[in-house]
């Protein structure tokens, strides 16, 4: 174990996902799920890491 938080985790460059990140917003279809990204104005694949996104902000836990 290496003993990071999840906050700490989702942060990691490998561990980016559009489904940790605050501009996301999610849309549940009959297809799956879709997620657009409101930084960027347009509709993402969440099945890539984001290891490059510019925007990539790690969402506050509620």
């Amino acid at each position: 174990m290496i003993g990071l938080t999840i906050h700490q985790w989702r942060s990691l460059r490998r561990n980016r996902r559009c489904r940790y990140c605050a501009h996301s917003r999610v849309f549940h279809g009959r297809d799956g799920d879709l997620y657009f990204c409101e930084a960027k104005g347009k509709l993402v694949y969440e099945g890539l890491p984001r290891c490059f996104c510019q925007v990539y902000t790690v969402e506050e836990d509620s």
